[in-house]
């Protein structure tokens, strides 16, 4: 008798695997009773004990899925570009103050022209120009085009580089027309947009001189000098072309001198 327990014991129920109520069991002997409230079942054999152990989580009720609400709809905006979207505010604002004080905050702080070193405001203007615009329309024609070119350019060269070139861009633009133009005043982002445009057009060059660049500066450059020739406006296209010398400038700079720092 206590043979075939023990055979039982030792080979036939640790090999034995039963399915209760979709659970898959397995029996390990043991010297005890345990009783396990997931799963209640338990083998007895006599004098020695069997317990039960279930592989699977216990059986429970199925909880009724709760109804999910829908997301509800939300509009963020981004600013994306820090450099380019603050020009634009700060342009915008000298355009309204230009309409409130009746063209004094141009005529002071927007425009550039040759005065007294001793006075401060020169200096303002000296980099401020490039903000004021003489009506309207002027503003748009060279927001548009900044705000078309300008994030793309922003997110290339980083934020800091784009201020720095445009800030550069402003001053050699007004040093030069206080030394080449002393009686005429020079305001208007023109040559910012014309610096952005050649600087775009160095973009995606891996090695060498962009033909893209060749062409845009052989268009660009034609159409300002006949307009300096044959074309009496109040236009500045010298100063167009100082910001296309200075965006052609800062592109070479920045693709060929920084990568030799950054591996030095």
């Amino acid at each position: 008798m206590r043979a075939i327990l023990f055979f039982v014991y030792t080979i036939i129920i640790p090999q034995t695997v039963f399915s209760v109520q979709g659970q898959n069991v397995e029996f390990s002997p043991s010297l005890r009773v345990l009783y396990s409230e997931e799963c209640p079942l338990y083998w007895k054999v006599p004098p020695l004990c069997v317990k039960i152990k279930c592989t699977t989580a216990p059986h429970r009720p199925r909880k009724e899925l709760a109804l999910t609400k829908h997301a509800k709809f939300r509009i963020s905006f981004q600013y994306n570009s820090p450099v380019v979207l603050t020009f634009f505010l700060l342009s915008l604002g000298a355009l309204a103050l230009d309409g409130a004080t009746g063209g004094w905050t141009t005529t002071h702080l927007f425009c550039v022209y040759r005065s007294s070193l001793k006075d401060p405001l020169f200096y303002l203007r000296l980099f401020g120009h490039v903000l004021g615009h003489a009506d309207l329309e002027h503003f748009l024609s060279n927001m548009l085009l900044f705000l078309v070119v300008g994030p793309p350019m922003e997110e290339k060269y980083g934020s800091v580089p784009l201020l720095q070139a445009i800030v550069l861009t402003a001053f050699v633009s007004g040093v030069l027309q206080c030394i080449l133009f002393p009686g005429v005043a020079l305001l208007g982002a023109s040559g910012i947009v014309f610096m952005l445009i050649m600087l775009a057009s160095l973009s995606g060059g891996t090695g060498g001189i962009p033909v893209t660049m060749l062409l845009v500066a052989a268009l660009y450059l034609g159409d300002q000098i006949y307009a300096i020739l044959f074309v009496q406006d109040n236009v500045a296209n010298f100063m167009h072309i100082v910001g296309g010398v200075c965006g052609t400038a800062f592109g070479f700079y920045s693709a060929y001198a920084r990568p030799r720092r950054r591996r030095r």
